[in-house]
């Protein structure tokens, strides 16, 4: 097997441990390197070694947030193909080898999502997106059988290193999460990869499990909404910045009333026009929006 697994954890020790030792059950034939992004705690790497002596354990100096932490991990991974996996997911079995197999088919296909078991029962991983009334705006979408995402979904999917590596990795900005996998994604299929998400392969994963528990609800939502604007800004086509720059004050005055974290977030998202202008003067763009949104659909 080609497979090198990577597994970023921030806190919520015990049920990553319990989640490991099932998981390395259906993993024997897979490289597993470990990310421990908390870099106050020097006792995981002991507890993770009972378990799977072979692993390889990283241990950042610093909270690096969940994008960097997968590419760190993902430069010293031997494989060819990456398997990423939270570590609040569990594994039913091994047939993520069905994705290896579908990757190896094309090369154009950069990644397959996995089909996730939410609390409630309901199956998600399938999604798609499109810019709309000067914003982007991405939802779920059910598929019974194997169908395009805009996406794979961090949490769980596989991917190819190669195009992972050519596509510059989920982007730090992003830091510490949310919307850099709907970034890379975008970026994939902007340079004409695809991805594709496939139900047969089911694991469970309640999303939000170690976020929920670890930073209070008003950061969530800041960090989403400056996310979303830099999600915006970095990716949007020319000509959809006039139809932004007209109602993104329609957005600030509305959030007077309903919602006055947005202008920290926008002025945290001011923050990062450097960057974001470095990228858009480099940036190759092959496909147009709208043809994404048919193909994802």
């Amino acid at each position: 097997m080609n497979i090198s697994v990577v597994i970023p954890v921030y806190k919520n020790k015990e049920d990553f441990l319990k989640n490991l030792r099932t998981n390395v059950e259906y993993l024997k034939s897979c490289e597993i390197i470990i990310v421990n992004d908390d870099p106050q705690d020097f006792e995981l790497k002991n507890a993770v070694k009972s378990i799977c002596p072979t692993c390889l354990y990283i241990q950042n100096d610093r909270n690096m947030g969940f994008g960097l932490s997968v590419n760190r991990a993902i430069t010293l991974a031997k494989n060819s193909y990456i398997m990423l996996l939270n570590s609040d997911v569990i594994l039913f079995d091994a047939s993520y080898i069905q994705a290896q197999k579908r990757l190896e088919k094309s090369k154009r296909l950069f990644a397959v999502g996995f089909a996730q078991i939410e609390k409630g029962g309901s199956i998600v991983g399938a999604n798609t997106g499109k810019f709309t009334e000067g914003l982007f705006v991405h939802s779920g979408k059910i598929c019974a059988k194997q169908c395009a995402t805009l996406w794979p979904e961090g949490g769980s999917c596989l991917l190819n290193k190669d195009i992972f590596t050519k596509l510059g990795g989920y982007d730090g900005m992003y830091s510490p999460f949310y919307w850099e996998d709907v970034d890379l994604g975008y970026r994939a299929w902007k340079n004409n990869y695809t991805v594709i998400f496939m139900p047969s392969i089911l694991v469970k994963h309640h999303h939000e499990t170690t976020i929920r528990r670890y930073f209070p609800d008003w950061r969530i939502r800041f960090i989403a909404q400056r996310n979303q604007l830099l999600f915006v800004w970095k990716n949007m086509e020319v000509k959809y910045i006039a139809q932004h720059m007209l109602l993104l004050p329609f957005y600030a005055v509305r959030a007077l009333f309903h919602n006055v974290l947005f202008f920290v977030s926008l002025f945290a998202a001011l923050g990062k026009l450097p960057h974001l202008l470095s990228y858009r003067s480099i940036k190759k763009d092959y496909i147009a929006d709208e043809i994404i949104a048919q193909l994802v659909q």
